[in-house]
Parts: C-alpha cells; sequence; structure tokens
C-alpha cells in the first residue's frame, strides 16, 4: 500500500504536526492556587509567583514555600590558583495543604554548574544570576507540576 519512501516523507510530518500544536494539559490548569509568600524569599521570587495565571489569596490549595536556601560553591583542581568551575544550588520544601489538611510535603533540589575560566569578572557575575533566574523558574514550573497532579 504504502512504500518506504511515503513513510520517510509522512513521519516527519506527523511528528512537526504534534510538536507545532503545542498542546500541553499541565500547563493550563483550573485550579486556584494560593502561594503563602515567606519574607526568606527573595525578591525575584516574590514577583514570579505572584505573576503565576493560577494565584488567587482565596484559591482551593495553599503552597508554602520553606527554607530557601541558594548556594555558590566554587570546585578547584590542580595547581590552580582559580577555581576551575562553580556550582549552584538551590534547595527549598514545599507544604502544598488544603482546608482537609496537608497534602505533599516535598523537597526541591536544583543544580547548576558553569565554567569560571572567564576573563571577565562580570561576565561571570551575569551567568551566575542568569542561571539562579533559570533555576527559579525551573522551580516554579516544578511546583506548578505537583500542583497539577493534585488535581489529576
Amino acid at each position: 500500500m504504502f512504500s518506504k519512501q511515503k513513510y520517510l516523507f509522512i513521519f516527519p510530518l506527523v511528528l512537526a504536526a504534534l510538536y507545532g500544536c503545542g498542546f500541553m494539559p499541565l500547563k493550563n490548569s483550573n485550579i486556584k492556587t494560593n502561594f503563602v509568600i515567606t519574607q526568606d524569599l527573595p525578591n525575584s521570587l516574590k514577583v514570579k509567583l505572584l505573576a503565576i495565571q493560577n494565584y488567587e489569596k482565596s484559591g482551593a490549595l495553599e503552597v508554602r514555600i520553606n527554607d530557601y536556601d541558594f548556594k555558590k560553591y566554587e570546585v578547584y583542581g590542580g595547581i590552580a590558583i582559580r577555581s576551575l568551575e562553580g556550582e549552584l544550588k538551590l534547595k527549598v520544601n514545599i507544604l502544598i495543604s488544603s482546608k482537609n489538611g496537608i497534602i505533599k510535603n516535598k523537597d526541591f533540589l536544583i543544580m547548576r554548574r558553569y565554567k569560571t575560566n572567564e576573563l571577565n569578572p562580570f561576565s561571570q557575575n551575569e551567568t551566575v544570576e542568569f542561571l539562579k533566574n533559570q533555576m527559579e523558574n525551573d522551580l516554579i514550573d516544578q511546583i506548578m507540576l505537583e500542583v497539577n497532579l493534585i488535581e489529576m
């Protein structure tokens, strides 16, 4: 019926159509979430949490972010005076609860490594800030995934 050449032509088209439609069922949630924002959270994360579409003060679920800990480690090796690479760790504990009680208590650890052999220290600081921003976005995505999994 179909020859091998037709399969080689149709298969990439089907994959492109599926990828291009952008259907993401876990991104669109109808459940309203209340984020408890504490004083130990940095302002950049507070702004990102308040910008979430499903944020509502009287939401069905309450998400509390505890123990925000961002650390930067320098990894030295050999006889070099400077560090060879750096490591960033973002560690938080989230507590998801509803009116009935605690639903989930989970720890998240996000880690990124970067090279520190930059000749420009300003560029290295910008790299650290960019990676921290990216880690916070990944954290919010993971939290929203957990909230959406509760809904399912």
